[in-house]
């Protein structure tokens, strides 16, 4: 992977989350399983972004390793 930077040389992280085709079926089918109010899926939302800095994740595929993790624990919270 490359490192991105800005005009001053400084690292430029992404602000997309990369989640693989496997998390958005499974975001999928815990939409049509459960109830839960949009505040909280902004909390699992929230919770993957702090992963990235977490797991000094600036290579995305530091921070993939522990996204699915973070979806099972937030679909047992709510």
């Amino acid at each position: 992977m490359y490192d991105v930077k800005n005009a001053k040389g400084e690292k430029i992280y992404p602000k997309i989350v990369p989640l693989t085709v496997g998390e958005y079926i499974r975001l999928l089918i815990i939409f049509q399983e459960k109830r839960f109010l949009p505040s909280q899926l902004k909390d699992l939302l929230d919770q993957i972004i702090s992963l990235k800095d977490k797991v000094g994740a600036g290579e995305g595929d530091k921070w993939q390793n522990h996204i699915e993790g973070c979806i099972e624990k937030w679909s047992r919270t709510i």
